[in-house]
């Protein structure tokens, strides 16, 4: 049985691990978003956008590892003498037990969704250019609308493709139309 203390522990561990990586992927959207080309007058370029959402994504990523460590460091304070000798002995015990379960296994299947759409971003960005934007944005919608359904059927990936339709043309006609961003053709 894991107490509330190794839970929180637990959390507090993924939420630091998670606000890193999402560090890392601002970091890598804002050094690349100077490859977009400006425009000849001083208005907002394509580049704009991006360098907002990746310091944005930092911004909550460092709210999210803050909150973690406060968590942590609050949990601690509360946590007295012999509870946390109890609690020791439950971690040791549930790293003995971990590697009997599979905790690679495990922490794939716990992750596997996210990581998945993590890639599928990667992969958007890196065709981008080449498929273009209706292509790339109706896929990527997709690819995350499945990942979070749970149960697909007929129905569902017909939902989810009306769905990657209406979101792929609201953002074609927000960017292209309503504030002249200039979008890739690809291969449409």
């Amino acid at each position: 049985m894991i107490s509330n203390y190794l839970k929180i522990r637990r959390r507090a561990k993924e939420d630091i691990i998670i606000g890193v990586v999402f560090i890392i992927l601002a970091i890598v959207v804002f050094i690349t978003s100077f490859e977009l080309p400006e425009p000849p007058i001083a208005t907002s370029g394509p580049a704009f956008w991006p360098r907002v959402l990746a310091l944005l994504m930092s911004g909550m990523s460092i709210v999210l590892i803050g909150n973690a460590v406060v968590m942590l460091k609050m949990k601690e304070a509360k946590t007295d003498n012999e509870t946390l000798q109890e609690e020791k002995a439950l971690i040791e015990e549930d790293e003995v037990k971990e590697p009997e379960k599979g905790y690679l296994f495990n922490w794939w299947l716990k992750y596997k969704k996210p990581l998945i759409a993590i890639f599928a971003t990667f992969l958007f960005y890196l065709f981008f250019r080449v498929l273009g934007f209706i292509i790339s944005v109706f896929t990527l919608g997709a690819v995350i609308a499945l990942l979070v359904e749970s149960d697909i059927n007929r129905k569902t990936v017909a939902k989810i493709i009306i769905q990657s339709v209406i979101v792929t043309v609201g953002m074609y006609y927000l960017f292209a139309v309503i504030l002249s961003v200039r979008m890739p053709g690809g291969l449409l």
